[in-house]
């Protein structure tokens, strides 16, 4: 053999097999052969290949999760406009404390309770809003110095009419004789103080001839004048017709009065202070003709003729207090269905049970979603660690060797 190694070359070759790792162990070192780094670059690169798929199927759940989140959404919103059309929107009045959102949230700033606010927002509308005065619609006061302002008028004017109306009666004596003038008025005085010329006119004035007047037949001492005063009912009744068209209701009185009321009842109503305000309150708030029609129906019914017998005013009373007792029940009625409404139907409880079920499913499906996208990565972490290549082992006996299996054995080192 040509090749045969000295003894040297054959110590040396024996210290470095001794020093191989050993073929159960991994291997750490990188491998010279050019066939071995191809394999590592194809492994590499199905590594990256894998990776690319695992982010594209990432990215795929990631929109399906994305998809099924505004899924979810576009059903939120849904029941919450549902919810919406059934409460009403936010700038709409809630049920429970009657007022907007909005409104909620400035009674919490100025730190009072609902009611109050809802009292402060009632006030300030018909304040601010228009109003009928002197038969005329007029705009409300938005200038806080010149409502007090009319209020002391007011206060004045009050004091003032009650005065005035004091005199009302000679006053519409006066009107209904044609008096109300100053030539008149002053010669009637000037006569009544005894003067002759002022006298004299008042006889010239009624074409009688004094000579005619035989003043020894006419008996003075017993002489009574007639009483051109208005009557006090009447005067009430001017009073009540003036406020009536102050508030331009006045055709609706007079017609109400001609009408429907009868002696008796009208004379307890300009004597009744309170029933004159009530009758007007009635008439302006339109809770008169409800009486009415409630007096028409109590009138259709009365089989005996008891109810038609009745004063007008005793109709009106019995029928206005009949309705309002039907208002008082309506109103309970209506408070027992808002409490009825506000409780959920069973309907409701499974439709919540229903959407309480479906969050879960879908935090679940998030959940797993999440831990195989984990665990996918773990797949990718392990592949990458994997052990190299190994070599290929030959068990070495030089003595039984021929030169090429000896050469092929050291071209392995």
């Amino acid at each position: 053999m040509s090749n045969i190694l000295s003894d040297e070359e054959f110590e040396k070759m024996l210290e470095e097999i001794d020093n191989e790792p050993s073929s159960d162990e991994p291997q750490e070192e990188e491998i010279e052969d050019s066939g071995s780094e191809e394999e590592i670059e194809e492994i590499e690169e199905s590594e990256e290949i894998e990776e690319e798929e695992t982010e594209e199927s990432e990215e795929t759940e990631e929109e399906e999760e994305s998809v099924e989140e505004e899924s979810i959404e576009e059903e939120s919103k849904e029941e919450s406009q549902d919810e919406t059309e059934e409460g009403g929107s936010d700038e709409e009045v809630n049920e429970e404390s009657g007022l907007t959102d909005a409104e909620e949230a400035r009674a919490d700033e100025m730190n009072i309770d609902y009611d109050e606010y809802k009292k402060l927002k009632e006030f300030y509308s018909k304040v601010t809003g228009e109003f009928k005065a002197n038969g005329k619609i007029v705009k409300g006061f938005d200038d806080p110095d010149k409502l007090i302002q009319a209020q002391q008028m007011a206060y004045g004017y009050s004091k003032k009419m009650a005065k005035f109306n004091q005199y009302k009666p000679y006053l519409k004596a006066l009107q209904e004789n044609e008096l109300l003038d100053d030539s008149k008025l002053n010669l009637l005085i000037e006569a009544y103080k005894g003067k002759p010329e002022a006298i004299k006119q008042l006889i010239e004035n009624a074409k009688l001839d004094p000579q005619e007047i035989d003043f020894e037949e006419v008996d003075s001492s017993n002489y009574t004048p007639d009483n051109h005063l208005p009557n006090k009912y009447e005067t009430e009744l001017d009073n009540l017709i003036e406020i009536s068209k102050d508030l331009g209701i006045d055709d609706k009185v007079e017609k109400e009065l001609s009408t429907n009321w009868d002696t008796e009842s009208l004379t307890e109503l300009l004597e009744n202070p309170q029933i004159k305000e009530d009758f007007i309150k009635h008439i302006e708030v339109g809770v008169y003709d409800a009486v009415l029609d409630k007096i028409e129906s109590k009138k259709a019914l009365d089989r005996f003729g008891l109810y038609n017998k009745k004063p007008f005013i005793e109709q009106y009373k019995e029928a206005a207090t009949e309705l309002e007792q039907e208002l008082l029940a309506q109103l309970e009625e209506q408070e027992k269905q808002t409490q009825v409404r506000n409780e959920p139907t069973e309907e409701e409880i499974q439709a919540e049970i229903a959407r309480i079920k479906a969050e879960q499913e879908y935090k679940k499906k998030i959940a797993q979603k999440a831990k195989k996208a984990e665990s996918n990565k773990r797949k990718v972490a392990t592949k990458v660690r994997k052990s190299k290549p190994k070599r290929e082992t030959i068990d070495f006996d030089p003595l039984n060797m021929s030169d090429e299996e000896v050469e092929k054995y050291l071209s392995m080192l």
